[in-house]
């Protein structure tokens, strides 16, 4: 069971759940959170709130004000090299998906960026949080063609970091686009099918989720998609706090290290996809 919500949600190592939305939920000062159909009120006694304006929507009529749009480069084919020089952007500009240095320690993650927004580099999600490259070894990120996607080193001395292990050994037209939902996904064309997605990141949250990811099991992989917050300011390792959905209760569960910090008490007004 997987749920969904038109909002983003980021959590943040500082033990709170910080909850940006223009039009469903709001997180107030008063430790409150409403949900604008019904006001189900969902009480917080051990948790802060804060308020973070970030706007997703981008009206259409806005777009069209723009008068040039500069060619950007969303997709990897097989062969193709995305460094430390070069980035993915989206086909809107909303999102982008390179290399950064966050620690300060010579470690490489391949980050994915909110890029319009006024928060410089707002990152919403790390593909390698764990198992960091080496920055002095030139990492890439590549696609090859049975779609595996991995993270390499052009110098000797840095292991391989496979994202998506690819269909066996057999050539495939496959590509890894960057889709203007913030999402990665490695898909194959076929005359047959048509596009098939083979793997894509929103079925490995970090720490946000953005619109269109799911919290919950996923029946497709088998995994329970969570929400693990940042180890510290400046380090994407996995850290103490987890945001899951329990479809017992119909409720969210912040764990601290596995033990139960908060629960958001039983919601309404929330899509369920089972």
């Amino acid at each position: 069971m997987c749920i969904c919500f038109a909002v983003l949600i980021h959590l943040n190592l500082d033990t709170y759940t910080e909850i940006h939305t223009h039009t469903h939920i709001v997180v107030t000062s008063s430790q409150h959170l409403y949900f604008s159909q019904e006001s189900n009120l969902v009480q917080k006694p051990t948790m802060r709130a804060s308020i973070t304006t970030l706007v997703f929507l981008i009206f259409v009529h806005c777009l069209a004000c723009q008068s040039q749009q500069v060619p950007r480069l969303d997709t990897l084919k097989p062969g193709d090299r995305l460094n430390f020089s070069s980035q993915l952007v989206s086909a809107n500009g909303m999102f982008s998906l390179g290399f950064s240095s966050l620690d300060g320690a010579g470690n490489a993650y391949l980050s994915l960026t909110y890029t319009n927004s006024s928060i410089v580099y707002y990152y919403v999600w790390i593909a390698n949080r764990d198992r960091p490259a080496i920055s002095g070894l030139y990492p890439f990120l590549t696609v090859d063609i049975t779609g595996k996607l991995v993270i390499g080193h052009d110098s000797n001395g840095g292991e391989s970091i496979e994202l998506y292990a690819g269909e066996s050994s057999k050539k495939i037209n496959v590509s890894a686009t960057l889709l203007d939902t913030g999402n990665l996904v490695v898909k194959e064309k076929s005359s047959s099918n048509g596009e098939v997605i083979l793997w894509q990141s929103f079925d490995h949250p970090t720490d946000t989720l953005l619109p269109g990811m799911k919290l919950g099991v996923n029946h497709r992989t088998g995994r329970n998609q969570v929400l693990t917050s940042f180890f510290g300011p400046n380090n994407p390792a996995s850290g103490a706090f987890t945001l899951e959905w329990d479809p017992s209760e119909d409720r969210l569960l912040v764990r601290r290290r596995g033990v139960l910090y908060w629960t958001s008490g039983k919601l309404r007004d929330y899509y369920d996809e089972s």
